[in-house]
């Protein structure tokens, strides 16, 4: 997806003056996460939970960086979430008894083996068109 196909849209900047924000696409959104929701599902048995962890993060990591552009953020965070939620259900369909609770996700993500986070890697603020 090229840079002019992305879903743009007039806002303002902290000093009030009117700019052309970029975000992604619903559409494009979704589609991410129900392939990564297939994935976690196919390796969720096949994987021992840290290779898993570190394959989603080299995927996360792919992710932020092609849509890691200024002013989307917001949906960076979000695509992070649906991750965590992603792999609270599927860890807890591997059989037997649900013991993943979310607060254990929590801390499987963010202590024992940290998800990468999201952040920006395209400033389009600084380019002179």
């Amino acid at each position: 997806m090229s840079l002019s196909t992305r879903p743009r849209y007039m806002s303002k900047s902290r000093k009030g003056n009117r700019i052309l924000k970029r975000k992604t696409s619903s559409k494009k959104l979704n589609l991410a996460l129900m392939r990564l929701s297939d994935w976690i599902k196919f390796y969720r048995h096949k994987l021992p939970i840290p290779e898993l962890i570190s394959e989603l993060n080299q995927k996360l990591r792919g992710h932020y960086t092609y849509y890691g552009i200024t002013f989307n953020s917001r949906r960076l965070n979000a695509y992070f979430m649906q991750t965590k939620r992603l792999l609270h259900k599927w860890l807890n369909h591997r059989g037997g008894k649900r013991v993943w609770t979310w607060d254990k996700i929590m801390k499987l993500t963010t202590e024992w083996m940290p998800l990468v986070q999201p952040r920006i890697y395209h400033s389009y603020q600084l380019a002179k068109p």
